[in-house]
């Protein structure tokens, strides 16, 4: 029917709960499931959250008594939500009548133990019970307790669900919430006998059959079929006849003792949910965390050896929140070389050689990487080196871990050859050094701040400091700080990814203010937790240093406060042309400040303000200065609440940066409507490369007018669309435009739920052109049909790099189909299948791809099923990759050991040329920078059998 006819004597405003339906994108294309007055639909929240829509199932004679109850039901379940095993309920609306709540993929307990029959049933239970105590906490009663009622979140843990049939207790009177009866085989026997509705102990009635039919994964009573129903509800009722529970011969005694506890035909003499959450208890292992996937820190196994994989192409690229030196000495050992632009043998000014391992990294910053030496004696390690040295490109980190005393000796032959020299410890550097670049390394570590500050200080004429990703705290700030009062020529400061906080902030600036002129061009303060104290400091810096041109202070919390100090100080910069910004928490009222200061900045090149809290006005504010920035070539404004009115002030603007080349509005809630609008801006900008719009709730709509605009932009490169459910209308749209696209390099269509449908019209004018390097499908129910359909095009490319087919339902013979289409993309750097349902041939033909991609740094097949078996071709295919830095195996069913990966922290910052790649909503590079991956591997596993297991890069810790 249209329309939801709301009764007369039912309130409809002021709710907590009440949410815009504009917010919730569904389809009945995507159906869940369906229940008594009910359908449930897969969708997304906001663009982004996949979510269960339920949509109330309405006739006219019964609209009124199904919206009534349909209220209460959400009346309920937000008193509930935010306990950790309840399902959680973003919301509701009533016209239409929607319940949001999270998509567990997962599925219910029943279904999901009969695809993982190892899980820890008991855990589960102890779950279930958690839920319900806190329910009867606050005196609700649930009344339709069951395997099918009980979800499974993605950490495996358990969610009670449905309060259709809940009702409230008050004092001795019961208030019945709804009125569907519940399930009849789960009733307690006074309920069978009509003896009122459904109590907290009928609950615990419940909770018993829950968890025998949990346990045991087939029917309550087998022997009955559905004509005896009747009758033999009555023995229940009255001869106090139960399931067979003797017949679970692996059930605990204290687990069925329990049960019958909770099946007591005297309902007085069954425990209460609190009693059952202590005894369950005592029957799970200490420290157990039952088929959940582990948390990502290091724990401590018992079924195995810990073993770390480093991977040595990456070492030059090592996060500075890794693991310490001490604890890790494959860690230790930086040789740290800094030189002028380029490096000969005479103006090498700094190497450190330390450590307890033996093996040599040379790497140049043009990212070309001179091999691992693991067995090279000195001759051959300083051979390496000249090699190096003999070439015309800047040499970013040499990494040498070698036993102390020997280093120490090799150290002193190449000191003197090169002219510099290290004395006790301590760093004597030439006083000519232009450029010290220590980002990234462990030298605080290794010698401490102190004998670091010591070194800065007698290099005068450095124009470049490179001190990024050090570990520097708030309390050594200051002595590090002390460092730079002597650099008066120093023109680039990058600080970034410390832990500087407000005092060391104060430190900084406090340098930087006791020189007598302004000589920075370029500060990058990124990620150091300044918060808008330190925002404030550093801002009185950056009034004397007025010829800044690049400004990073992304994610530091400066928030209004620290934004408008920064504004005041950029009033009295006329270089600036690059400004970096995210993260900040930053509301219309401080963007005001700073967009009116923007006004006058026509020479910016890059504005980065993603991640921050501004919505409409505070866009229609910046837009009058976009429009006064005709030099603008990036600009990332993503996952802040733009809206429609901003979409269309933002539009305008547009039209004036005809150099624009990236636009990146990912996560602004510009629906149909505001997509349509930045559409039509696009017409306006020919050298338009890059364009990022995922999570908009674009629909198909959205998705027809940016293709019609993008049709003729040849120059395009990178196009992400994710989360915006385009569905097959879209992907015709999508089909039109692509087939014009002969530079494309990204593709990102995740969460559009194209369906097989949709990908073989996406296809059917699509060519993979040797320029695509990345594709990312995720979550698009392609199935084996969609995927074979994607096979056919990617056969015409061979410069594939990155593919994500996650979450698509792919099967054996998909994965067949997509190997064999990927026979000769040779360059694949990552590749994610997981949450598909492909085994050991699956697992076969992959094999048969991999063992050919020399460069592959990730491989992810979560959650499959290729057990053993399936783990051993991939894991010999894998055994010669040097640059393998992640390998996700977890929640794969029959493989007997865990893994935990560890990301890299501190993010390489993508605002400028690494168009290309894929990035979060924060315009942050995804692609690692030196992960860690660490196995537990039992004696006896096929993984640590196979030939090239020795042959990866192993510390046994």
């Amino acid at each position: 029917m249209e329309g939801n006819p709301v009764p007369s004597d039912v309130s409809v405003g002021g709710h907590d709960w009440w949410l815009n339906p504009e917010d919730v994108i569904w389809s009945k294309e995507h159906k869940l499931g369906e229940g008594g007055f009910g359908d449930v639909y897969r969708g997304l929240f906001r663009g982004v959250t996949p979510v269960a829509v339920k949509v109330l199932r309405l006739s006219r004679q019964d609209a009124p008594d199904k919206v009534r109850m349909f209220l209460s039901e959400t009346e309920t379940w937000w008193k509930l939500r935010n306990h950790a095993n309840v399902l959680n309920l973003f919301g509701a609306s009533l016209d239409p009548s929607l319940l949001v709540s999270p998509l567990c993929q997962n599925g219910d307990a029943q279904h999901y133990l009969k695809r993982n029959p190892k899980a820890n049933r008991v855990k589960l239970l102890s779950d279930i019970a958690r839920g319900m105590a806190f329910l009867h906490a606050e005196n609700i009663v649930h009344a339709d307790l069951k395997p099918l009622n009980i979800l499974i979140g993605d950490d495996g843990q358990g969610l009670v669900a449905d309060f259709g049939s809940s009702k409230q207790e008050k004092g001795n009177v019961d208030r019945t919430i709804g009125n569907r009866a519940g399930t009849w085989l789960f009733m307690p026997p006074e309920r069978l006998r009509g003896e009122g509705p459904t109590s907290k102990e009928g609950d615990v009635f419940a909770f018993g059959m829950t968890a025998f039919q949990l346990w045991g994964s087939g029917p309550l009573y087998p022997n009955v079929s559905e004509a005896d129903i009747v009758a033999h509800l009555s023995r229940v009722a009255n001869e106090g006849v139960r399931p067979d529970i003797d017949a679970l011969d692996d059930m605990p005694d204290g687990l069925k003792e329990l049960i019958k506890a909770c099946w007591d035909g005297d309902k007085q003499a069954r425990p209460t949910f609190t009693q059952i959450v202590e005894t369950l208890g005592t029957m799970i292992p200490h420290g157990s965390n039952s088929d959940a996937p582990r948390d990502n820190n290091i724990g401590s196994y018992n079924d195995g050896v810990d073993i770390w994989l480093l991977s040595a192409e990456r070492t030059s690229k090592l996060a500075p929140k890794g693991p310490s030196a001490d604890e890790y000495p494959l860690l230790s050992g930086w040789i740290v070389t800094v030189a002028n632009d380029y490096v000969s043998s005479s103006d090498v000014a700094f190497r450190l050689l330390a450590g307890d391992k033996f093996s040599i990294q040379l790497a140049t910053s043009d990212g070309t990487c001179y091999g691992t030496n693991t067995s090279t004696r000195e001759s051959g390690v300083v051979s390496q080196i000249d090699k190096v040295l003999d070439l015309d490109v800047p040499l970013a980190v040499v990494r040498y871990v070698q036993g102390k005393d020997d280093a120490l000796e090799l150290q002193g032959k190449i000191l003197v050859e090169h002219q510099a020299d290290m004395i006790s410890g301590s760093l004597l550097l030439r006083n000519d050094v232009k450029r010290l670049l220590f980002g990234g390394s462990n030298i605080v570590t290794i010698l401490g701040h102190e004998k670091v500050a010591d070194a800065i200080k007698g290099c005068e004429q450095l124009v470049h400091l490179d001190l990024s990703g050090l570990g520097i705290r708030e309390a050594s700030a200051k002595t590090i700080s002390a460092g730079l009062k002597p650099l008066t020529q120093l023109e680039k400061l990058w600080i970034q990814n410390n832990h500087f906080g407000p005092l060391g902030s104060a430190a900084i600036a406090e340098s930087l203010l006791s020189w007598k002129t302004g000589s920075l061009t370029e500060l990058r303060a990124d990620a150091c937790k300044i918060g808008s104290k330190g925002a404030v400091a550093l801002s009185k810096a950056l009034r004397l240093h007025r010829s800044v041109e690049r400004l990073g202070l992304s994610d530091n919390d400066i928030l209004d406060e620290g934004v408008l100090a920064v504004a005041d100080a950029l009033s009295f910069n006329s270089k600036l042309c690059f400004l970096s910004i995210r993260n900040n928490g930053i509301t219309n009222v401080g963007l005001k400040s700073l967009a009116y200061v923007l006004r006058v900045k026509a020479q910016m090149t890059h504005l980065t303000l993603a991640g921050n809290a501004f919505g409409e006005s505070g866009a229609k504010d910046l837009a009058v200065a976009v429009s006064a920035m005709p030099q603008l070539l990036y600009l990332n404004l993503a996952a802040n609440e733009l809206g429609k009115g901003g979409a269309k002030d933002l539009a305008e603007a547009l039209k004036s940066t005809s150099k624009l080349r990236s636009l990146i509005l990912a996560r602004c809630n510009l629906g149909e409507y505001g997509t349509s609008l930045i559409a039509s801006a696009l017409m306006h900008l020919p050298s338009l490369s890059h364009v990022e719009l995922g999570a908009n709730s674009c629909g198909a709509v959205g998705a027809k007018s940016v293709c019609e605009a993008l049709k003729s932009k040849s120059s395009l490169r990178v196009f992400g669309f994710s989360r915006n459910m385009s569905g097959k209308s879209g992907a015709r749209s999508l089909a039109e435009m692509f087939g014009q696209r002969e530079q494309l390099s990204m593709l990102d269509m995740s969460w559009n739920f194209l369906g097989p449908e949709g990908m073989k019209i996406l296809c059917e004018n699509f060519e993979v052109s040797e320029t695509l390097e990345d594709i990312f499908l995720e979550n698009n129910n392609l199935s084996d049909r969609g995927v074979a359909e994607l096979g056919k095009v990617i056969r015409s490319g061979k410069g594939l790099r990155r593919l994500n087919l996650s979450a698509n339902g792919i099967h054996e013979r998909g994965i067949k189909s997509l190997t064999e289409a990927l026979n000769g993309h040779i360059e694949l750097r990552s590749i994610a299948l997981s949450k598909n349902r492909f085994g050991p041939e699956g697992a076969k033909a992959l094999s048969d791809v991999i063992k050919f991609c020399s460069m592959l740094e990730s491989l992810d097949i979560n959650d499959t099923a290729i057990g053993d078996s399936g783990l051993a071709p991939i894991a010999l295919a894998l055994a010669n990759k040097a640059n393998l830095a992640v390998l996700q195996l977890k929640k794969s069913p029959h493989i007997k050991r865990h893994e935990t990966t560890f990301p890299a922290q501190g993010l390489q910052d993508a605002s400028e040329d690494t168009i290309g790649r894929q990035r979060d909503w924060s315009g942050r590079c995804r692609r690692p920078c030196g992960l860690f991956v660490k196995f537990t591997i039992p004696s006896k596993s096929v993984l640590g059998q196979h030939p090239g297991f020795q042959r990866w890069h192993f510390v046994n810790t």
